[in-house]
């Protein structure tokens, strides 16, 4: 969810892809995410560098 949103996406817009979750919790989730931004922020370039890191090791297995 934060990533959609850090990409522009309103609270709205979340809610109507993520079905399951009411308006109000999709901006309780926005509401914990501005108060933890650092650590969440540094969790999710810590995975996009994870898997990057992962996709190089598969194409250099694939080439292998």
């Amino acid at each position: 969810m934060a990533i959609w949103y850090k990409q522009g996406y309103s609270a709205e817009k979340i809610a109507d892809e993520i079905s399951h979750l009411t308006l109000a919790q999709v901006y309780a989730a926005l509401a914990y995410y501005h108060a933890n931004r650092d650590e969440i922020d540094a969790d999710i370039a810590a995975e996009s560098a994870e898997a990057e890191r992962l996709e190089t090791l598969h194409k250099a297995q694939k080439h292998s």
